[in-house]
C-alpha cells in the first residue's frame, strides 16, 4: 500500500463552508480528490498556528506533549524525527519523500534521516501586498514553488518503480495569505465566469 498527503497552508474547512453556503462555493477538484482517499470530517486543529499544528498532526501528539506552542521552537528540540509519520513509515521499510512545506521546518540534517528523498522549492511564496486583498502575482506560474513542488511529486508518482510502498508527501504553501492569481485569470465552472477577488472585499 503507498500512501500519499496533500498539505495545505490556512485552507479553511471548505466542506464544512460549502454547507453552510450552499451552491456558493464549487470545489470540484477537491471534490475529486476526496472521493479517491479518506476524509475526516470532524478534524480540528489544536492550536491556531502552523508550527504546533503540524508538530501535532506530524507526530499525532497534542500540543501539551510535543511542548512545541508557537512558530519560533523547532519541534526536533522537543521530538525526535522518528516519532513522526514519516520517520515511522521510513523505519517500516517504506520509501519516504517530501517536497514542499509539510512540516514548518526540515533542516537537511533531519530531513536525512526520515526521508529518503526530500526537496523544497520555495520561490516566489510571498508577495509583497494586501494581507487581505489579491495580489497579481508578478511572475508565471512555472515559478511559484507550488507549482515547482506540485511537479516534483508528480514527476515522483510517474516514474517510482521501486519495490518499496512509498509515502509521498506534498505541502502546498498556498492559499496562504498574501492570497495571490495570475493576472486577467478567470474561473469557469458550470458556464459561469468568474474574476479572481479577495473573499475579505465587499464587491
Amino acid at each position: 500500500m503507498n500512501l500519499v498527503m496533500v498539505a495545505f497552508d490556512d485552507l479553511n474547512a471548505f466542506v464544512t463552508a460549502k454547507q453552510l453556503y450552499p451552491g456558493l462555493l464549487h470545489t470540484p477538484n477537491f471534490d475529486r480528490l476526496m472521493g479517491l482517499g479518506v476524509t475526516f470530517e470532524n478534524a480540528f486543529a489544536q492550536v491556531a498556528l502552523c508550527n504546533p499544528s503540524r508538530a501535532s498532526v506530524l507526530s499525532g501528539l497534542d500540543p501539551g506533549q510535543t511542548q512545541v506552542h508557537d512558530n519560533t521552537t523547532d519541534w526536533f528540540t522537543r521530538l525526535t524525527p522518528q516519532q513522526t509519520v514519516p520517520g515511522v513509515l521510513h523505519d517500516a521499510g517504506f520509501y519516504t519523500v517530501t517536497t514542499g512545506k509539510v512540516f514548518h521546518s526540515l533542516p537537511r540534517a533531519i530531513a536525512s534521516q526520515i526521508f529518503d528523498q526530500s526537496k523544497t522549492d520555495t520561490s516566489n511564496w510571498n508577495v509583497e501586498g494586501d494581507q487581505f486583498d489579491v495580489v497579481v502575482l508578478p511572475t508565471p506560474a512555472e515559478e511559484h514553488g507550488d507549482y515547482i513542488n506540485t511537479s516534483y511529486a508528480i514527476d515522483f508518482l510517474n516514474t517510482y518503480q521501486g519495490a518499496d510502498p512509498f509515502f509521498l508527501s506534498l505541502g502546498l504553501f498556498k492559499p496562504h495569505a498574501p492570497w495571490g492569481c495570475r493576472r486577467n485569470i478567470s474561473i469557469s465552472i458550470r458556464g459561469t465566469r468568474s474574476r479572481c477577488r479577495s473573499p475579505c472585499r465587499a464587491t
